[in-house]
């Protein structure tokens, strides 16, 4: 059995490397209503899109969820140069939280914060790992919810439109689903998914040049992960990882 921390396992078909996360997020105000937030990176070491020359950078299509008294679940966009741009019901409102990646369908009552992991998706650049953070004198500073794994997507199978990852075993986690923070005003809180999959998959555009897929997992302890290649249904490559911490 293996045990997934609150790390990022970086994969080379069976490969590991570890990295943490924090990223810094300054709040200023703008004009009556618009909220405009500056987003450093502290660390290397972050949740962020990670380039091949090792720099760090957010994604052009990220977006965060930002809660206070009076705000529920507001949209803030990336624009450029670590900015995000949303809108608050009143300027005066003190926000109190944010998120990452931002959803419609999350629920945030007392200290119990709930969102979905969904079984099928859309592979993208970048790394959408969930995370949540608490404002604090203007700033926020990210963290994760669970652990991500990070799988290099290079071999001799030529094409594929669809990676598949299993968790294999009667009590190994599940992969996606309803995923639950009982407590997320801890320091160390992580999410759990009760009944949910033990199979998340990505679907892939044949022309597209992602060749790094990152694959949130719950914190827990695994007896072996499936990583499935495929092509038009076609099986292309199945490979297997166990036994690592």
């Amino acid at each position: 059995n293996f045990f997934i921390m609150k790390k990022l396992f970086y994969l080379v078909i069976i490969s590991f490397m570890f990295a943490a996360c924090a990223k810094q997020v300054d709040f200023y105000p703008v004009c009556q209503h618009e909220i405009r937030l500056h987003a450093t990176i502290d660390s290397k070491n972050t949740k962020s899109y990670i380039c091949f020359d090792g720099t760090y950078e957010w994604s052009p299509n990220d977006a965060i969820g930002v809660f206070g008294n009076k705000s529920n679940n507001d949209f803030f966009e990336y624009k450029s140069k670590s900015v995000f741009i949303g809108f608050v019901p009143d300027a005066e409102d003190s926000l109190k939280y944010a998120y990452y990646p931002y959803s419609e369908q999350v629920e945030f009552k007392d200290s119990i914060f709930i969102f979905n992991i969904s079984k099928e998706q859309r592979a993208e650049n970048g790394n959408n790992a969930p995370m949540f953070g608490n404002i604090q004198n203007s700033s926020i500073k990210f963290r994760y919810l669970g652990g991500v794994l990070c799988l290099r997507l290079a071999g001799s199978w030529g094409c594929f439109d669809r990676v598949s990852i299993v968790s294999e075993g009667e009590k190994s986690p599940c992969l996606s689903g309803t995923a639950v923070v009982n407590n997320i005003y801890a320091d160390n809180c992580i999410y759990e998914i009760e009944n949910g999959s033990k199979e998340i998959a990505y679907e892939f555009n044949v022309r597209s040049n992602i060749n790094l897929l990152y694959v949130p997992l719950q914190v827990g302890e695994y007896e072996k992960l499936h990583v499935r290649i495929y092509h038009k249904g076609e099986l292309l490559a199945d490979r297997s990882m166990s036994n690592f911490m």
